[in-house]
C-alpha cells in the first residue's frame, strides 16, 4: 500500500544495444524492470488516447504504467497502445505516428490496421538534439507529443530551452542536465532503467491527459506538461539544465490542478545573431489558453518573474513590445535589427489578442534572449560562393562564377573576383563574373569579396577548388598517383592527383578513378567519396588491376619521435600523441612490417609489445630491434575505406592496413566492394544499409571480427573469405525487417565461432547455402545456414603464412560454391572454371589436354578452354597420351565444365587395351587422339560395349577418331583388331561346258574395312587381290569342282564363305582334253601360285597318263621319290614362298593342328594359329607373342620340330 493506494508488481525486459568506441555494435544488455499498479478512481472521460511505442518492451511498461494510475480495463478501450516492432530498443522519428499506410502490433502482439495518426509517440532514442522545426509542425499538425530516452550525449548548448513538443525525463543515476525536463521518482514508477522511466512517462502523460480530457477547455498535451512543469520541484526557481529542469514531478498535484490553475508557459526559443542583427526560431507553446506569443525588449535585464504578468507590469519592468506571432506553427523570423547597445528581448505567450486584456506568461530564466555590447554595424549576414560547387570538374576554361549577395546596411559598392588567391577581376557589379584570362588546365581555387559603401569589405565564408579538364565527359576517368602525382593537376593519366581525398571530392556520377600502386609508399588517408553516383552512372575507385592493388593505411608513420621510458623497462620508448591507438606495426622497413601484440602496461612490456595510455604510447623492442633503424606504424585513422553514406559507388581491388577501426566501411545503399584485401586493423570489414555488396574480398589478421554484417536490407555477401582473425569470422546483426544473402564464403582459421550472431530478434531474412567453415557457428547459425554446405573441413589454402589464400589443388572449395550472376572472374581477375569456388581465390587448372600427359590415376575435369585438373589425388606418376577436343576445336575464353574423365585401364604393351568413362552435359562432339597404342596396327573402339569405329595408328603408335553419339556418362574401350570379318556369302554357278566360269558373292563387312578377296578353287589358290564381288577364272578341266572366297580385312584377318561346286561338262560327261594329267590318287600336291598362275613342286606324285581325244585303258602309273627340303628360314605372319606351302602341307596332316588344311604360300591368322598349337603340343612356347617370344612364329626350334617331322 502507498498513499492509500493498492500497489501490483509486474515485471518485463528492457533490451537495448550499446556502441563501442571503435563502433561495433555490442549484444545489448538484458534488463528487467519492476512496475508497481495502483487502482486510482478514473473520472468520466470519454476521448481515445492513442500511443505508438517504437518497440514492443516499451509497450509493456507504457500499460503497466496506465494500469498502475488509472486501474485495469482501459488499455485496448480508451487507451490505445501499439508497437511498431516487437523487438526492441530502436530510434525513431515521431513521422512513424503519422504514417497511415502500415499495419501496427497491438496489445496481443498481433497485427492489426494502423490507427495513425496517433497522439503519443514514445521511442527509446537517447540522441535527440534539440527541437526542429519540421518535427514540431509535423506534431503541431497531428496533436502529436514525442516522448524520447534522456541521454548525456550529445550535449546540448548552454541556454538550450526545454523542448516544446518533446519530453525528456530524467533519472537520478545520470548525469544531469541536457535537456531533461523533469524527473520521475524511480521509487514509484519504474526501476532504474531509463527506457523503463521513458516509458512510464508516456504512460503518465497518457493518463493525466486522459483524465482531463473532459475539462473546460478539454487539455491538450501542452496543458499536459504545463500541469507537470508547474508541479515540479524547481517551479518556483526557473528552468535549471542541469538539475533535471523543472525537478521531480508529482503526478497527484499535477493531476489535481484545474486548467484556470495551469499557469501560461513561454514559448521555446532558439536565437541566432550576429553584429547588431537577432533572428529568433519560435515554437510556440500551444496551450488551450494561448493566442499568440509577443516578443519584448528591455533595456536592463527584466530577471526572473515567477507569475503570470499584465502588459503594465511588463512595461514597469522596462519592456517594450516589439512584434507579436499568432500563427500555430514553428518559425525563423525575420532579422531584427538593433541601433544601441546592451538590449534583452523577451518572447511571452499572451492569452488575448488585445494585450491591455492579455494575461502573459511568466518570465523564465531560459527565455531571456538578446545580444550585449553590439558593436557598429557594417554587414548584416555574411554571404557565400554559390557555383561552381566546391571540387567541379569544368570542361570550359572560362567558367562563371556566382555568388550570393552581400548585405550592409550602407549598401554594397562593388565586389572583386580572386582566383587561386590573387585578384582577377575588380569593380564587379552584380553577382556573378567570368576569369580575365582562360584558366589552365588543372585545380584553381577562388572566391569573392564584397565592399559596402563604407569601404568596409568582407570575404566569402568558402573557397571552393574548381578542376578544369576540357577533356572531361560523364564517364572520365581520373588518375591518383601519391608519388609522381599533384592535386593542382587535372587528374589525368598523364597529370595525376596526389591523393585519395582529391578523388574522393572531385568524383562524380559516371567516373572512374584508377588509383596507381607504388611500392613501399602507401596512401595514408581515408577514401571517402563526397558525391553519389546514379543508377546506371556509378563512382568507381579501383586499383590498376588484380595485380597492382594500391593499398591504403590507416597508420601514421611513427619511426621518430621516440625517447626512452622512463619506468625501467629495458628497450622501452614513448612518445606522445592523442590518438587511441589499436594496431601497432614495426620491422626493419617499411616493407617488412609485422602487427605487434598489445600489452597491460608500460612497466610490464614484453619484447615486442605495445601499450597506448593517456596520450602516450609505448613500445619495447623485439629481439634484434634497434629504435634508430625500426620502422613503426600506428594506426591513426579509423577507416581505410568509408562510404560516406553514399549511393552507387564501386571499390575494387583495394588493400587497407592498420585501420583503427575498420578496413573498410561500407555504407548507404548499392555500394559495392569487390577485390578488396583487409590486413591487420581492429576490425576488417563493416557492411550495412541497402542492397550493399561485398564480393571476392579477404579479412585478415585483425583484432576482433573479419567481417560484420550489421541490420542491413538486402545485403549480398559472396566468395568472401575471413581467415585468421580474432573474433568471428562473419559476425552478423539481424531482426525482423531485415535480410542478407550469404554463399560461397570461407571462415577459416579464426579465434572466434566461425559465423555468428552478434544480435538476434524477430525472424529476419537470412539466405545462406555453399559456405565453408573449418569450426562451428554459434547455434543461431546452425539453424540459419542453408544448404549445400562445405562443414567442419579444412578449405586446404596454400599458404596462410605468407597471405597466400589460394586453393590447393584437392580443396573442398573446388568446384563446390553456386553461380553468382555477373560474377566471371576471381580476386586476382582469374576467370571463372565450371562451378564457381567457394571463397575468393578460383582455382586454376594448371595442366591442357593435348600438351600434358594425364596420370592414368587421376580422375580428370576438363574445361572448355582445354584446361583441366585432377578430382583426386594421383599415385603411379604414370601418364597416358590422351587427347580430347571438341570437333572445331576448344573455343578460347569458354571457362564452362566440359568433361569428367577417368582412366580404368591404359596398357602400353602387351595387348595395349584402354578403357575409359566420359561424362558430360555439354560435349556433343569430340575428337579422340589415342596413344601408347602398337605402330601401324588396327584398333577397335567400343562405346558401352558396342562397337563405334576402326582406327589405324600411325607410326607413333597414335590413332584419331571422332565420337558424334551423344554424351551423358559413357564407357569407351580401345582393343587391337583380331577379330575376323563378316563371311561372304558364295552365290551358286550353273554349270558350264567351257573352262571358264564366273563367280559372284556378297559384301563382307569389318569395322576395319576390307581389304581384298581370293578365290580358291579345289581347295587351292585361284585368284588374289580381288576388289569386286564378282570374279572369272578360267582353266577348268571337266569335271565337277569345288570353290570358296576368303575375305581379309585391313587388320590382315580372314574369313572364308562357304564351300560351293559347280561342274564343267564335256559331252556326255566329264572329258579331259588333249594333254590332262590324270592321276591315280587324289592326294593334293605342293604348289606356288604367282599372278594367278600355279607352278606345282617337285613331289613325290603318281605317274601320269596322257589322254586323247578317245580314251584308252587305264595305266598303272608307276612312282618315283625325291628327298623333300629342310625348312631352313625363320617364318611369321606376312611371310610368302614355297617353304610356307610346304609347312602348311606338313601341318595339314595332323587336323588338331591346322584343320583348315589350306595350302596358299601365305603366312596368314590360320597358319600362326596352326603353329602355336604345334609349339604347345611339343612343349616349345605356349605363350607370349611373335616378337618378344616367338609364340605363333617358325624360329629355330620350331623349325627342328618340323624337320624331324618330315623325316617321319
Amino acid at each position: 500500500m502507498i498513499g492509500g493506494l493498492n500497489v501490483t508488481m509486474t515485471e518485463f525486459p528492457d533490451c537495448r544495444y550499446k556502441k563501442s568506441n571503435n563502433q561495433r555494435f555490442l549484444l545489448g544488455t538484458l534488463f528487467f524492470c519492476i512496475f508497481f499498479g495502483f487502482n486510482v478512481h478514473n473520472a468520466d472521460a470519454t476521448t481515445t488516447i492513442k500511443i505508438l511505442s517504437n518497440s514492443r518492451h516499451a509497450y509493456d511498461s507504457i500499460v503497466s504504467t496506465i494500469n498502475m494510475l488509472l486501474g485495469t480495463g482501459h488499455v485496448g478501450t480508451d487507451i490505445v497502445v501499439h508497437s511498431t516492432d516487437m523487438a526492441s530498443g530502436y530510434a525513431g522519428s515521431s513521422a512513424n505516428a503519422a504514417l497511415a499506410a502500415t499495419q501496427r502490433y497491438n496489445e496481443s502482439g498481433v497485427l492489426v490496421p494502423s490507427q495513425a495518426p496517433y497522439n503519443l509517440y514514445t521511442s527509446s532514442f537517447t540522441g535527440y538534439p534539440g527541437d526542429s522545426i519540421s518535427e514540431y509542425d509535423l506534431s503541431a499538425t497531428y496533436d502529436l507529443a514525442n516522448n524520447y530516452a534522456y541521454s548525456a550525449s550529445p550535449v546540448m548548448p548552454a541556454g538550450t530551452p526545454p523542448p516544446a513538443f518533446f519530453v525528456a525525463p530524467g533519472i537520478t543515476t545520470y548525469p544531469s542536465g541536457y535537456g531533461a525536463e523533469w524527473r520521475l521518482d524511480q521509487t514509484i514508477f519504474c526501476s532504474s532503467s531509463l527506457s523503463c522511466l521513458t516509458a512510464a512517462n508516456a504512460g503518465m502523460m497518457s493518463a493525466l491527459r486522459y483524465l482531463h480530457s473532459t475539462s473546460t477547455p478539454a487539455w491538450n498535451w501542452f496543458d499536459v506538461k504545463a500541469a507537470l512543469r508547474q508541479t515540479g520541484a524547481n517551479w518556483a526557481t526557473g528552468y535549471s539544465r542541469t538539475a533535471y529542469g523543472f525537478g521531480q514531478v508529482n503526478y497527484t498535484t499535477a493531476n489535481a490542478l484545474s486548467s484556470s490553475q495551469i499557469l501560461l508557459q513561454p514559448p521555446a526559443v532558439t536565437v541566432a545573431t550576429s553584429t547588431g542583427r537577432i533572428n529568433f526560431t519560435i515554437y510556440p507553446f500551444k496551450q488551450t489558453r494561448r493566442i499568440k506569443e509577443v516578443l519584448f525588449q528591455f533595456s536592463s535585464s527584466p530577471a526572473f518573474q515567477a507569475g503570470e504578468l499584465t502588459l503594465s507590469a511588463i512595461e514597469a519592468l522596462g519592456g517594450t513590445k516589439i512584434t507579436e506571432y499568432t500563427s500555430l506553427t514553428a518559425t525563423s523570423t525575420s532579422p531584427i535589427f538593433a541601433t544601441t547597445t546592451d538590449k534583452y528581448f523577451v518572447w511571452l505567450t499572451a492569452d488575448n489578442a488585445t494585450d491591455s486584456a492579455a494575461n502573459f506568461s511568466r518570465i523564465d530564466t531560459y527565455s531571456i534572449l538578446g545580444p550585449a555590447s553590439q558593436g557598429e554595424t557594417y554587414f548584416t549576414t555574411s554571404f557565400d560562393t554559390t557555383s561552381p560547387a566546391n571540387n567541379t570538374v569544368s570542361t570550359t576554361q572560362s567558367p562563371t562564377f556566382v555568388w550570393g549577395a552581400a548585405d550592409s546596411y550602407l549598401g554594397i559598392s562593388k565586389y572583386q573576383l580572386f582566383i587561386d588567391g590573387v585578384l582577377d577581376k575588380d569593380n564587379i557589379i552584380g553577382t556573378s563574373a567570368t576569369p580575365t584570362n582562360s584558366l589552365s588546365e588543372g585545380s584553381h581555387t577562388w572566391y569573392v569579396k564584397a565592399f559596402n559603401n563604407g569601404g568596409v569589405s568582407t570575404t566569402t565564408v568558402s573557397t571552393p577548388t574548381i578542376n578544369i579538364n576540357t577533356a572531361y565527359t560523364s564517364s572520365y576517368t581520373f588518375y591518383v598517383d601519391n608519388v609522381l602525382g599533384s592535386d593542382s593537376n587535372p587528374g589525368t593519366q598523364a597529370l595525376p592527383w596526389a591523393t585519395l581525398t582529391k578523388a574522393g571530392d572531385t568524383a562524380s556520377a559516371g567516373n572512374t578513378v584508377v588509383i596507381i600502386k607504388n611500392a613501399g609508399v602507401p596512401y595514408r588517408e581515408t577514401l571517402s567519396p563526397v558525391r553519389s553516383g546514379t543508377s546506371g552512372s556509378v563512382i568507381t575507385f579501383r586499383g590498376v588491376d588484380a595485380s597492382n592493388k594500391p593499398e591504403i593505411w590507416g597508420s601514421s608513420d611513427m619511426t621518430t619521435g621516440w625517447s626512452v621510458y622512463s619506468g625501467g623497462n629495458a628497450n622501452t620508448y614513448q612518445q606522445a600523441t592523442t590518438t587511441d591507438i589499436q594496431i601497432l606495426a614495426a620491422g626493419a622497413s617499411i616493407t617488412s612490417l609485422t602487427k605487434k601484440t598489445q600489452g597491460g602496461a608500460a612497466a610490464t612490456l614484453n619484447p615486442g609489445e605495445w601499450f597506448w595510455a593517456s596520450n602516450v604510447l609505448y613500445y619495447r623492442l623485439a629481439v634484434g630491434e634497434v629504435i634508430n633503424s625500426t620502422h613503426i606504424e600506428a594506426a591513426s585513422r579509423d577507416y581505410g575505406i568509408i562510404g560516406n553514406f553514399k549511393t552507387q559507388i564501386t571499390y575494387q581491388n583495394l588493400i587497407v592496413r592498420y585501420a583503427n577501426a575498420y578496413g573498410a566501411y561500407i555504407t548507404s545503399s548499392r555500394q559495392t566492394a569487390s577485390g578488396i584485401e583487409t590486413y591487420d586493423s581492429e576490425a576488417g570489414i563493416y557492411m550495412d544499409g541497402t542492397n550493399n555488396i561485398l564480393q571476392y574480398s579477404v579479412a585478415t589478421r585483425n583484432n576482433t571480427e573479419g567481417v560484420y554484417i550489421g541490420s542491413p536490407t538486402n545485403a549480398q555477401v559472396y566468395n568472401v573469405l575471413s581467415y585468421g582473425n580474432g573474433g568471428k569470422g562473419l559476425n552478423l546483426f539481424a531482426y525482423t525487417g531485415i535480410s542478407m544473402t550469404l554463399k560461397n564464403n570461407i571462415a577459416s582459421g579464426n579465434t572466434g565461432v566461425s559465423f555468428g550472431f552478434n544480435f538476434i530478434f524477430g525472424t529476419p531474412t537470412v539466405t545462406t547455402s555453399h559456405n565453408l567453415w573449418d569450426t562451428a557457428g554459434d547455434a543461431n547459425w546452425t539453424t540459419y545456414k542453408g544448404s549445400s554446405n562445405q562443414e567442419l573441413v579444412n578449405p586446404l589454402l596454400i599458404d596462410t603464412s605468407n597471405s597466400n589464400f589460394a586453393l590447393q589443388p584437392l580443396s573442398p572449395s573446388i568446384d563446390t560454391g553456386t553461380t553468382i550472376d555477373g560474377n566471371t572472374t576471381d580476386i586476382l581477375g582469374n576467370p571463372i572454371y565450371g562451378t564457381p569456388d567457394i571463397g575468393p581465390y578460383e582455382y586454376q587448372p594448371p595442366y591442357t589436354i593435348g600438351t600434358h600427359d594425364i596420370d592414368i590415376t587421376g580422375a580428370v575435369r576438363l574445361y572448355k578452354n582445354g584446361k583441366y585438373r585432377y578430382t583426386n589425388a594421383t599415385t603411379t606418376g604414370t601418364t597416358a597420351s590422351f587427347n580430347i577436343t571438341p570437333v572445331g576445336g576448344f573455343p578460347a575464353g569458354d571457362y564452362s565444365e566440359f568433361m569428367n574423365m577417368n582412366i580404368t585401364t591404359w596398357n602400353t604393351s602387351g595387348d595395349y587395351a584402354k578403357t575409359w568413362t566420359e561424362t558430360s552435359t555439354t560435349a556433343t562432339s569430340t575428337v579422340h587422339t589415342i596413344g601408347n597404342l602398337k605402330a601401324s596396327t588396327y584398333y577397335n573402339v567400343l562405346v558401352d560395349s558396342a562397337q563405334y569405329a576402326s582406327v589405324l595408328t600411325d607410326g607413333s603408335g597414335q590413332a584419331t577418331f571422332t565420337y558424334t553419339g551423344g554424351y551423358s556418362t559413357h564407357t569407351f574401350d580401345v582393343a587391337e583388331d583380331t577379330g575376323a570379318p563378316v563371311a561372304p556369302t558364295a552365290t551358286p554357278v550353273a554349270a558350264v561346258s567351257s573352262s571358264s566360269q564366273t563367280f559372284t558373292w556378297s559384301t563382307s563387312s569389318d569395322p576395319a574395312g576390307i581389304a581384298k578377296y581370293q578365290l580358291y578353287t579345289d581347295d587351292a589358290l585361284k585368284l588374289d587381290d580381288i576388289t569386286g564381288t564378282q570374279t572369272t577364272a578360267t582353266g577348268f578341266s571337266c569335271g565337277t569342282h569345288t570353290w570358296y572366297i576368303r575375305a581379309f580385312d585391313n587388320a590382315g584377318n580372314t574369313t572364308d564363305s562357304s564351300t560351293q561346286s559347280f561342274d564343267v561338262t564335256c559331252g556326255g560327261g566329264p572329258i579331259m582334253p588333249t594333254g590332262t594329267v590324270l592321276f591315280n590318287t587324289p592326294k593334293p600336291r605342293m604348289q606356288t601360285i604367282t599372278n594367278g598362275v600355279v607352278t606345282y613342286l617337285d613331289e613325290q606324285v603318281s605317274t601320269p597318263v596322257i589322254s586323247s581325244a578317245v580314251p584308252t585303258s587305264s595305266v598303272t602309273p608307276s612312282t618315283t621319290s625325291s628327298s623333300a627340303p629342310s625348312f631352313s628360314r625363320t617364318m611369321i605372319r606376312g611371310s610368302k614362298g614355297n617353304d610356307v606351302s610346304a609347312l602348311q602341307e606338313l601341318l595339314k596332316k595332323d587336323p588338331t593342328l591346322y584343320p583348315e588344311g589350306l595350302v596358299t604360300g601365305y603366312f596368314g591368322p590360320a597358319t600362326e594359329r596352326a603353329i602355336k598349337l604345334l609349339q604347345k603340343k611339343y612343349h616349345i612356347v605356349s605363350s607370349g607373342t611373335p616378337k618378344t617370344t616367338g609364340y605363333g612364329a617358325v624360329g629355330p626350334k620350331t623349325r627342328g620340330v618340323l624337320n624331324n617331322l618330315r623325316e617321319i
